[in-house]
């Protein structure tokens, strides 16, 4: 009877014991198990930069060559050092084919840095693929600057209109010769000037104002007077009075009863279109008119 209950005993702990067993054993080989799969590289891949070659020629193998690309290329420029193949724009996508580069849009970005098309091939593969290259942080420009640009360009357009107009009215502006009574004159303005004078004494002497004789006025009238290329008057300026109406008056009347002139010897033609005379008549009692 006692040796049945040792037995039953003896069974109902060994397998306990057996299960216990199996459980360690599952649970260790799948923990062994997946942390040995998943450990990863101490070292990354060693690599290699391929410089990507835009003009290809296979016709002339380079023992000499610079840098490592995909095909032969002769090299050119005018740098003192070697340097990779750079370009300072990127194409809108990723691609694996080199294609035409369009200009970006209007945008306002970043500073960019010389960006060289690499190729990277890992040892061990037997696939290559084109980096991908970072792509800029484009900055749309706003719209007060673009405000503030176009009112610029349209001041800039203003003040050159201004400046071609008055350029053009500077140009069209009659050329002006101007003779006072101690200008040193060429012969032929001399001459001209003489005449003038002789013909406007003359006149004014012949029709002295009989009033002032009367009235025993005396004064200095200081006129500027033009006159056009071919002997007519242009205008009577008066540049000082006598501070008598009567003597300001007949000194214009009698540059008036002189005109018109003779007109420009061809010298003076040639040097300008206007000439100016300043002179100042003299009224004196009992003295003829002077000019001088």
């Amino acid at each position: 009877m006692s040796t049945n209950i040792t037995e039953a005993r003896v069974s109902a702990y060994d397998r306990v014991l057996f299960t216990g067993f199996i459980a360690l054993v599952l649970h260790a080989f799948v923990i062994l198990g997946i942390t040995f799969d998943v450990t990863p590289s101490s070292s990354p891949r060693p690599t290699m930069e391929v410089t990507l070659a835009l003009q290809p020629d296979n016709q002339r193998p380079n023992d000499d060559a610079d840098f490592l690309a995909q095909a032969s290329q002769e090299g050119s420029g005018t740098l003192d050092e070697r340097e990779r193949i750079t370009t300072d724009q990127m194409a809108d996508f990723d691609d694996n084919v080199v294609r035409e580069v369009e200009p970006a849009p209007m945008t306002a970005s970043a500073p960019l840095e010389p960006l060289t098309q690499r190729l990277i091939v890992a040892y061990g593969e037997a696939s290559w693929g084109l980096a991908p290259l970072p792509e800029p942080e484009d900055v749309m420009m706003d719209a007060p600057d673009i405000d503030i640009t176009q009112t610029s360009s349209m001041d800039i357009a203003t003040l050159r209109a201004m400046l071609d107009t008055r350029r053009q009215n500077y140009a069209n502006r009659p050329r002006v010769r101007t003779l006072t009574a101690v200008s040193t004159r060429a012969a032929s303005e001399a001459a001209y000037v003489q005449a003038w004078l002789e013909k406007v004494e003359r006149l004014g002497n012949a029709n002295y104002p009989q009033a002032a004789r009367a009235q025993r006025l005396r004064g200095n009238v200081r006129l500027l007077v033009s006159i056009t290329p071919n002997g007519d008057l242009h205008s009577i300026s008066m540049l000082e009075s006598s501070g008598q109406t009567l003597l300001d008056d007949a000194a214009r009347r009698i540059v008036l009863q002189s005109a018109p002139f003779e007109p420009f010897t061809a010298e003076m033609r040639q040097d300008y279109d206007l000439l100016e005379i300043i002179r100042t008549f003299r009224f004196e009692v009992d003295q003829p008119l002077t000019t001088g």
